[in-house]
């Protein structure tokens, strides 16, 4: 079954299943490295569904809140700062990963969030 096959039978959106498919056929291939050279290997996996809300492109948001919207000047840039330059990091017992750049999707529990999703979308 194609990606996009498998996305609109389970009304998956196809960016999110693509996601999906490329991280678990890296994990998969780390796992053969691993198991063909007999090394021991430790694993933790935290998931979470990928919401909708995650796949808001930056750039293309700002383009259309631009384009759509007209918005510009200090309210754009205003917009621009907070849903640009955003990066995370997983910490789990004590140990924190590397610094992870943010280049999708709107900060959740703020009220501006859903209301440039909404702007993004319709």
């Amino acid at each position: 079954m194609s990606i996009r096959a498998a996305a609109a039978k389970f009304d998956i959106p196809y960016p999110t299943l693509h996601i999906i498919k490329g991280s678990a056929t890296k994990l998969l291939g780390r796992f053969r490295r691993t198991f063909s050279y007999d090394q021991e290997s430790d694993l933790v996996c935290i998931t979470r569904p990928v919401t909708a809300f995650d796949t808001a492109n930056h750039h293309i948001l700002l383009d259309r809140l631009q384009s759509a919207f007209a918005i510009r000047g200090s309210v754009f840039d205003w917009i621009q700062s907070f849903i640009t330059n955003r990066s995370q990091t997983v910490s789990f017992a004590g140990d924190v990963s590397t610094e992870s750049v943010v280049t999708c999707g709107v900060p959740q529990g703020s009220v501006l969030g859903p209301i440039l999703f909404l702007l993004l979308y319709f």
